[in-house]
């Protein structure tokens, strides 16, 4: 029997496994799926990157550190940064926490790091996500951990707030820069507070400032806990009510009953959002009135785009002289003026408006809209947009003299389509026709972009895109983990996401031809990836090496 196994014959040898080409499907395959997604998809995510950060540290056992494999780690270690960043990146808050959680199961130092850089400014580098994100990264780490409350990672989140808290202190009293609002973060705005959805963790870390900082406190527990505890809680909460009076935060002039204090510079957009009837104050109406208002605000200061198109379709019908309406309208020119002008030349947008997008995840509808209009405001080709659902529609918005008027000229067209099932080929098919009636040459083909926005849960063609114009594919969608699109050839590109940041990386990315040069889909992540906002990562990583 033994002489028969070892027969190589009847029982060949097993070639070995290509893990170069997986890690690169892999990178591939997180990029284009790390899209804003439901609970159970996060999960699903999780399981397979922790699988991928575990193999890829056992290839680092059994061949070392190589560079290859260095590589590999940086690239998600990089995504890990592009997928928070509020900048330039996604804006991904949920997934971003799943990445952290994963890193630390296998690779903990990196993910230390990496919640630092969430929050902490360095040498000029602004951080990727803000003091917000922490009391959310661990109520993510209680529910989705075996240890819950006890996991490692919120024990290092408690005392890294703990310890920016003490140093606000101590700038706000004691330093050169004593006084100044601007030399101290808004950690104390986004500690959790006591019996509010937190308030585990607001009991974690009161015990941890006492233990620090005044340890005496509970230095006979057997006896005096409770008081002690009571006393803490005290305490701790007077220092953060304390330090967030000083950073004079909406919430403070609201309870104060001091609404007319309210500086329109310090309120946020999502505080406008929530409470819509701030538009209304005097002063923000006179604020939004200031000349060169825009050049003070950047693209990460304004509504999510969905936020846009939801107010304009509420909008509709509107009479045009109306405040909302004025107001909307000179958001979105803000907004559209803080995204480059250049690099959308020669770019047709492509929309997916299908039964699928609209009913499943309207959200994603709304931001394929709002994402069409800011192209199709950029592009040679005018002010035009297309249509896919069963048949594929041309929407001219040339003649378009306001944001909301955009929509409603949008949403008029739609209600003749079928609403069904999305027909790629037939879109495919009625661009080439276009650029063939209109005579235009190969060299201005070659030259031109289509992009086109779905969440692809019923993209399904397998027709070469070789002889299309380059085509980058959007996607949008928050269900289904599924494969990348078919047809993916040299001049195909994947894009993914929602951040009003993410449009700042696709003009330089198209400009440098990278798609219409013989690229692989790897090598366009690459670039992406590449962004010099995420070297401080790498630079982190490679530090660790030496």
């Amino acid at each position: 029997m033994i002489s028969e196994v070892n027969n190589c014959s009847e029982f060949p040898p097993l070639l070995p496994v290509c893990y170069d080409e997986m890690f690169k499907e892999q990178v591939a395959f997180f990029y284009f799926h790390l899209t804003r997604k439901d609970s159970s998809d996060v999960l699903e995510l999780s399981k397979k990157l922790t699988d991928v950060l575990m193999l890829l540290k056992n290839q680092m056992d059994v061949h070392g550190k190589t560079d290859t494999l260095l590589l590999y780690l940086e690239l998600f270690y990089r995504m890990l940064g592009q997928t928070r960043d509020i900048l330039f990146g996604k804006g991904e808050q949920e997934l971003s926490f799943m990445m952290i959680l994963c890193f630390y199961e296998v690779f903990p130092i990196l993910a230390i790091y990496a919640v630092h850089r969430f929050v902490q400014p360095v040498n000029g580098f602004v951080p990727f996500g803000s003091w917000r994100d922490i009391k959310y990264l661990c109520e993510y780490i209680r529910l989705h951990s075996k240890k819950r409350e006890n996991h490692e990672l919120i024990h290092i989140c408690i005392r890294l707030m703990n310890s920016q808290l003490k140093r606000d202190l101590e700038t706000w009293k004691f330093s050169v820069f004593a006084g100044s609002r601007n030399h101290i973060s808004n950690v104390a705005k986004w500690i959790p507070r006591e019996k509010k959805k937190f308030d585990w963790l607001f009991d974690m870390l009161v015990i941890d400032w006492m233990k620090i900082n005044m340890p005496h406190y509970f230095k006979n527990i057997s006896t005096s806990w409770i008081p002690a505890f009571t006393k803490s809680k005290g305490i701790y909460r007077k220092k953060i009510a304390g330090l967030n009076k000083l950073l004079d935060t909406t919430e403070i002039k609201q309870c104060s009953q001091k609404i007319d204090e309210l500086k329109p510079s310090s309120v946020s957009c999502y505080a406008t959002l929530k409470q819509p009837w701030l538009l209304e104050m005097d002063s923000f109406k006179k604020y939004f009135d200031l000349p060169n208002f825009s050049r003070r605000v950047g693209c990460a200061n304004f509504y999510p785009v969905s936020i846009f198109v939801k107010r304009a379709v509420s909008l509709i019908g509107s009479a045009v002289d109306s405040y909302d309406f004025l107001l909307l309208n000179k958001q979105w020119s803000w907004f559209s003026n803080s995204i480059s002008k250049h690099g959308f030349e020669n770019t047709l947008p492509v929309i997916d408006v299908s039964f699928s997008i609209q009913k499943n995840d309207s959200e994603a509808f709304y931001y394929a809209i709002g994402y069409a209009i800011l192209i199709a405001e950029r592009s040679s080709f005018g002010k035009k947009i297309m249509a896919v659902d069963h048949n594929s529609t041309w929407i001219n918005l040339e003649s378009c003299s306001s944001f909301v008027h955009m929509i409603e000229t949008i949403f008029t067209n739609l209600k003749s389509n079928s609403n069904t099932i999305m027909n790629v080929n037939d879109a495919f098919d009625t661009i080439m026709l276009s650029l063939t009636l209109t005579k235009c040459t190969k060299r201005f083909i070659d030259k031109s972009t289509l992009i086109f926005f779905s969440d692809f849960l019923q993209y399904k063609s397998k027709r070469s895109l070789s002889r299309f114009p380059n085509i980058v594919f959007w996607n949008l969608g928050k269900y289904k983990i599924g494969e990348l699109p078919c047809g993916i050839h040299h001049k195909t590109l994947v894009y993914s996401g929602v951040g009003n940041g993410i449009l700042k990386g696709l003009p330089d990315l198209l400009e440098n031809s990278k798609i219409g040069g013989k690229c692989t889909m790897f090598e366009n992540i690459l670039t992406i990836l590449k962004n010099s906002r995420y070297d401080i990562l790498s630079n982190y990583l490679r530090d660790l090496q030496k």
